[in-house]
């Protein structure tokens, strides 16, 4: 449940979140992360040849299976370019 209050940050309450619920969100957060961490490579004027494989990469970041995965498992996240 995420509420949100006058224009505060939203809060996620996972009071009842079940354990696997809880995986996903943290696998959630782990891929944001990842994001976040290449958000650098796909800004126009950063110097890259790789603009391409880095915008291929965030989509598979952003089009990742979660569901696929039981808790505990190993991600197969994709790869960053070079």
């Amino acid at each position: 449940e995420i509420r949100v209050n006058n224009g505060d940050p939203a809060v996620l309450d996972t009071t009842n979140a079940t354990p696997l619920e809880m995986e996903v969100l943290n696998r959630r957060a782990e891929r944001n992360a990842m994001l976040q961490e290449s958000d650098k490579f796909i800004v126009v004027d950063y110097p890259t040849s790789k603009l391409e494989d880095w915008k291929t990469y965030r989509q598979a970041l952003r089009d990742f299976d979660f569901s696929s995965y039981e808790i505990g498992d190993e991600i197969a996240w994709p790869t960053k370019p070079e």
